[in-house]
């Protein structure tokens, strides 16, 4: 207000996730709220996607993230077994291709380091298991001699294509609020239908028939479907409650404006302070 601006005039507040932002007690968004009460919470969906992926991932039988981290920095801190690795991807005929750092914080790096290991699965391979006995990291030993292991990193590449897509489209400079609900909403279908159907991907279901063991292949199922859950669940804990929102200015994403009807709006004003709008005036609008 000491600049000029009418809080009756505010309509929703968009913000990250944090507890002093948007929590219940004495945030930013409560505080707000006071002063003006049919304010919207805008939450930041970017946020909710990657933390709804670490969330899950406490579910595997095996830490991928962990694993990824582990490699990256056996080989970044010294050239010499940059070098010793080089000579795997010579006898194996493959193009060597650089490692790519998985940092825990940043949204997008943990697929491309999971789809970079993959590429050079049969070199790291090879230089872990060839090392002296005890000389090979414990967690590196597990992924390259157990089918949790294998099992797992194919599973997240499946599954992460996903929601990344997602998390791109939400990233890009010309999506607003009215885009939410399809993108969500998309993704939302995407993974309740591979619960459904339990399928984990193509590399997966075939590593899963190579498993002599049922109870082996039951858990490993167990833990992926639970994985997708709790995305799902994580996804709409923060969603559920404005998805009803989201879904009537959904409307105003249409490019062809003869597509959108007077009950369309009024769906939205429902949503919004109505002693505000003077309904004659928006409808000529």
């Amino acid at each position: 207000e000491s600049n000029g601006l009418n809080l009756k005039q505010l309509s929703a507040l968009g913000s990250d996730n944090t507890n002093v932002n948007v929590g219940n007690h004495h945030s930013v968004f409560s505080l707000f709220k006071q002063l003006v009460p049919h304010l919207i919470k805008g939450s930041c969906y970017c946020h909710v996607l990657h933390n709804s992926v670490k969330h899950g991932h406490k579910y595997l039988l095996f830490d991928v993230e962990a694993a990824l981290l582990k490699i990256y920095s056996y080989f970044c801190r010294s050239s010499v077994r940059s070098q010793e690795l080089a000579k795997y991807f010579e006898f194996i005929d493959q193009e060597q291709q650089v490692l790519l750092q998985h940092i825990r914080i940043r949204w997008l790096s943990l697929l491309q380091s999971i789809e970079r290991l993959i590429i050079v699965y049969p070199a790291v391979k090879s230089y872990f298991l060839n090392m002296d006995d005890g000389e090979c990291p414990k967690i590196l030993l597990e992924l390259f001699t157990s089918n949790n292991g294998e099992c797992s990193l194919h599973f997240l590449k499946n599954i992460l294509t996903d929601v990344q897509e997602a998390n791109l489209l939400l990233q890009k400079h010309y999506i607003t609020g009215v885009n939410l609900h399809s993108i969500l909403t998309n993704l939302l279908h995407k993974l309740k239908n591979r619960l459904h159907d339990e399928y984990f991907g193509s590399k997966v279901m075939e590593l899963l028939e190579s498993i002599p063991h049922s109870n082996e292949v039951n858990d490993l199922k167990k833990s992926f479907r639970v994985f997708i859950d709790t995305i799902i669940q994580y996804i709409e804990g923060y969603y559920n409650d404005r998805a009803n929102f989201y879904k009537s200015i959904s409307i105003f994403s249409e490019v062809n404006i003869d597509k959108i009807e007077w009950k369309d709006v009024e769906c939205c004003i429902a949503f919004i302070n109505n002693n505000n709008i003077d309904r004659d005036y928006l409808y000529n609008d």
